[in-house]
C-alpha cells in the first residue's frame, strides 16, 4: 500500500494535475483521482464503470502516464 499527499492548486484542480487543454473539461469531482494516480510511484490505474468522462479523457490521460480501465467496455459511447 502506498500513500500520496496531492495539493490544491487553483480552485477546483490539483497541482499534480498537467495544464493541459484535453484535460481541462475532466470533471472537478473525477480531479482528486487523476492527481492521486499521477503523484503515486506506483503509477495505478483508474478503473470506472460507466462514466463517459473518462473515455473522452482516456488518449489525454494516457499521454500523461495515466492509464485508465473500464469495468464495463460494452458500454462505451459510440465514436461521433
Amino acid at each position: 500500500m502506498e500513500r500520496v499527499a496531492i495539493h490544491y492548486a487553483e480552485p477546483e484542480t490539483f497541482a499534480e494535475i498537467p495544464v493541459d487543454p484535453a484535460l481541462a473539461t475532466l470533471d472537478r469531482s473525477d480531479r482528486k483521482f487523476v492527481a492521486v494516480a499521477m503523484a503515486s510511484l506506483l503509477s495505478p490505474p483508474i478503473v470506472f464503470s460507466i462514466e463517459r468522462g473518462w473515455w473522452r479523457h482516456e488518449v489525454a490521460l494516457a499521454a500523461h502516464g495515466v492509464a485508465t480501465t473500464s469495468l464495463c467496455p460494452q458500454h462505451q459511447p459510440r465514436q461521433r
